[in-house]
């Protein structure tokens, strides 16, 4: 929230900002971190592709105006579990 904030006032109208922290990690890797982060088993269904990997996002622009993420891909997977849960 803190890139989107600091674009609204910082970017230029028109641009591209790509909001990443610029490291690729395979379909396999994200499914791993939602699997320990998670309280019960997800059932996931990846497909296999022969296309190449896509190289991670150029997030160069949003890193110029100042941002630069803070908080670990771990710890982003688990907020949004967190997030997604029933409220009791």
């Amino acid at each position: 929230m803190e890139a989107y904030g600091l674009l609204l006032r910082l970017g230029e109208s028109g641009c591209v900002y790509p909001v990443a922290s610029g490291e690729f990690r395979s379909l396999g890797e994200v499914a791993a971190a939602f699997d320990f982060a998670s309280d019960v088993p997800i059932q996931w269904e990846i497909g296999d592709s022969a296309g190449p990997s896509p190289e991670p996002a150029d997030d160069s622009a949003v890193r110029a105006l100042g941002w630069q993420p803070r908080y670990p891909f771990d710890r982003s997977v688990a907020d949004m579990i967190a997030d997604a849960a029933p409220s009791e």
